[in-house]
């Protein structure tokens, strides 16, 4: 028997006690979550395993190991926590960017932020070092990709897609809403994008449907009602004013461990807030509409934070902790599939072919994401090494690096490539599990094995001719969005 446990503030929690490879599946479902199945106009039996409710909530910025799911000793998540004893847990889940317009682009398209960027302006490795502006360029980039999405396909299969969403990056400006039916882009959190998701659960439960949900609420800057932001720091007169402070402003050599103590402290708060105002709420929605047991349910996030570690405070770098993410899903309860933790690893590009896997619908040409549920049958590994790409506006140059791309081999290897200026960075996570340590002096005999990994999925050479996107324009109410989360540049 294998038994698959879940930690939480140093006590152990039974998920379940399974047979390896983990999950009990009825056959039949067999050839339909290897991606096998090639028609949704199948017989009624099959039919009816699909799923006909799908929601996707990405909670932003919301590291793994801040989660007592994930073994942290603070009790941020009960709700989570009680989510994930029917659900499959990602112990090693890990983003394609720590910035929200560009790891949601990802995320929602199965694909890897550089391949976007040159299927929408057929750019080249070569082509970034002649951006006058780096940081516009992947914002106008990602704003007018036009390759199909998730929502575009379960569109076409007769799902009415839904997206509710904060403001700021998820604006429908951004080009978020194109293949939504409906789309509400001006939550200020979950207090106010819940309400809206009760109104359409009431209308809409006894239909197909997709609801993609997103919330700022863990966001810097780190400021919470009460009384949740006094949970895990009573004192607010002895350490920086974080309510005043956010992101980018967070960088600062004169801060204290006082200082580092209190960020991570109310970070943790503004978990708990989500994790009451949000997770909560909504399993009890579904609860009250019938919907919890058979619907495909995912929880995850956009990208982690770095929360003190090497003095760095934020996101947009490739930093471990800026990419270690959450992913739990709770499959429908007609599959079968036992509640339990999966240790291998997986990319955010790995849940739009799961869903699709799910739904019985052919995975797409072209993807970097493949289906999990693959590997969990089989139980064989999913994938051997992450990849992310791109930097924005990264601590302490507060530069934006479109060619600054990474490999990571948890617990063992991380190595940042820098292929504009020839740079490289090597972190030894087996000695030096946070990164803090840059060893690429000593050159690794490793290193040239996943730089040419790495290098795999660049830019080819090739191809048509490099074109600029349209540019992007931010009014006074966007801009004003945009600063309220530290994005200040002007």
């Amino acid at each position: 028997m294998y038994l698959v446990r879940a930690r939480r503030s140093r006590r152990i929690i039974l998920l379940s006690r399974v047979p390896h490879p983990l999950f009990l599946l009825l056959p039949a479902l067999v050839h339909v979550l290897t991606g096998c199945a090639d028609d949704r106009a199948g017989s009624q039996e099959a039919d009816s395993l699909y799923p006909q409710h799908i929601i996707l909530v990405s909670i932003d910025t919301l590291r793994a190991d801040r989660l007592g799911l994930y073994g942290h000793d603070r009790e941020t998540d009960t709700h989570l926590v009680q989510l994930a004893r029917d659900s499959v847990v990602f112990d090693h889940c890990y983003s394609q960017s720590s910035q929200t317009l560009v790891s949601h682009k990802s995320l929602l398209r199965g694909k890897y932020p550089l391949r976007l960027i040159q299927e929408s302006t057929n750019a080249r490795m070569s082509d970034f070092s002649t951006l006058e502006d780096p940081a516009h360029f992947i914002v106008d980039a990602m704003t007018n990709l036009s390759t199909p999405s998730l929502t575009n396909v379960l569109k076409k299969r007769g799902y009415f897609t839904a997206g509710m969403v904060d403001n700021g990056w998820m604006r429908e400006k951004f080009g978020f809403a194109k293949w939504f039916d409906s789309y509400e882009d001006e939550a200020g959190g979950f207090a106010q994008s819940l309400p809206l998701v009760k109104k359409f659960l009431k209308k809409r439960h006894k239909r197909p449907f997709f609801l993609f949900l997103h919330s700022y609420d863990v966001h810097c800057p780190y400021h919470k009602p009460e009384p949740y932001n006094s949970f895990y720091c009573q004192r607010h007169d002895d350490h920086v004013n974080l309510e005043s402070k956010c992101k980018f402003d967070l960088y600062d050599e004169t801060f204290t461990p006082r200082d580092y103590e209190a960020i991570q402290g109310h970070y943790d708060s503004g978990i708990n807030y989500a994790d009451v105002t949000g997770i909560a709420e909504l399993l009890d929605q579904l609860k009250q509409h019938g919907l919890y047991e058979e619907c495909l349910l995912i929880i995850t996030s956009d990208h982690g934070e770095s929360l003190g570690e090497n003095r760095v405070v934020g996101h947009g770098g490739l930093r471990p902790e800026q990419l270690h993410v959450p992913l739990v899903i709770k499959f429908p309860q007609s599959l079968g599939i036992k509640p339990g933790r999966v240790d291998t690893l997986t990319e955010l590009v790995d849940v739009m072919p799961t869903i699709f896997a799910v739904c019985g619908i052919p995975q797409p040409d072209g993807l970097d994401g493949k289906s999990i549920t693959t590997s969990i049958l089989e139980g064989k590994p999913h994938r051997k090494y992450i990849v992310a790409q791109t930097t924005i506006r990264e601590h302490p140059e507060f530069t934006t690096n479109l060619a600054k791309r990474s490999i990571l081999e948890p617990g063992k290897w991380h190595v940042i490539h820098d292929a504009l200026n020839n740079k490289i960075n090597v972190y030894d996570l087996q000695s030096d599990p946070d990164a803090l340590t840059d060893i690429g002096q000593n050159k690794p005999e490793v290193v040239p094995r996943l730089l040419a990994l790495l290098t795999q999925h660049d830019p080819l050479e090739g191809g048509g001719e490099f074109v600029q996107p349209d540019q992007t324009h931010f009014d006074e109410e966007l801009r004003k969005q945009l600063k309220s989360l530290g994005y200040v540049d002007d």
